[in-house]
């Protein structure tokens, strides 16, 4: 058994300890399920949905001192990535409450493939990991907060490069979908500009990238869907992805927060 911190990939919940690791048909213990998950080579909860999942970790994170609409956020944008949820057709639960999860019904069109010349971010940093961003030190929320709060970015939000256009940026990955990253909330600057000190720049290669463009709505809606069609395009997909930097794009379309449409471009090999 690994020594490094594994995650179950049913709930995302850390598997540190032995007894806390699942068990196959054998009784052999498994790395990749929790045993509150996945007993004797089956999950214990078979019928379970995406949505059944999120409700019932909802409370276990509000127990930790997280307020519900947060911990909603982060499992929504975390749990589809996740091995049990991969490639699942999201969909309303059997007591047909389906508008929670309307938004996932919506279809999103293909990807346009670009490419696009070398450039540069600059803003708030962060290293995280998709499993770390469910619990109580997620960091992605912050950061964004933090962006919003800052004059000297704001300006430049409004006067840089690209007046009025916002980046999520994802870099600096140690393991693919799998392992950390740097997460940069900012702006685009010039190759020359120079950036205060608190700031991380990053520079992104020449590269050719997949374009995923999101429907109209609510941001946190739009982009957990957008995130979910592109990790099972990744899957079935006849592109590469290069991890060597992909980002969410947010222009004048992303003003109104309830009426919102996102550009997530991936990185792809040529």
């Amino acid at each position: 058994m690994t020594t490094a911190t594994l995650f179950c990939q049913s709930c995302g919940m850390p598997v540190a300890s032995e007894e806390v690791h699942g068990t196959e048909h054998d009784g052999a213990k498994t790395d990749k399920y929790c045993t509150y998950c996945y007993q004797d080579g089956a999950f214990v909860q078979p019928d379970l949905t995406l949505k059944g999942m999120i409700e019932a970790s909802i409370p276990y994170m509000v127990e930790e001192g997280m307020d519900e609409q947060h911990a909603r956020e982060l499992l929504q944008h975390q749990l589809p990535g996740l091995e049990r949820w991969r490639g699942q057709q999201r969909e309303a639960d059997k007591d047909n409450d389906s508008g929670a999860v309307a938004a996932f019904s919506q279809p999103i069109v293909e990807p346009l493939v670009k490419q696009l010349d070398a450039f540069s971010i600059a803003g708030l940093a962060g290293v995280t990991a998709n499993e770390a961003e469910r619990g109580p030190d997620a960091k992605i929320a912050k950061l964004w907060e933090r962006f919003w709060q800052q004059d000297q970015l704001q300006s430049l939000f409004s006067s840089g490069d690209e007046p009025h256009v916002s980046y999520g940026c994802y870099s600096n990955y140690s393991d693919g979908v799998n392992g950390s990253y740097q997460i940069t909330v900012g702006c685009r600057i010039g190759s020359e500009q120079d950036v205060p000190e608190e700031w991380t720049r990053v520079d992104l290669p020449a590269s050719r990238y997949a374009i995923f463009t999101s429907r109209r709505g609510p941001v946190v809606e739009v982009v957990v869907e957008l995130w979910q069609h592109i990790w099972e395009w990744a899957e079935t997909g006849s592109y590469k992805r290069t991890f060597t930097g992909d980002f969410e794009r947010y222009d004048v379309r992303s003003a109104n927060p309830n009426e919102t449409v996102v550009e997530i471009y991936i990185a792809i090999a040529p």
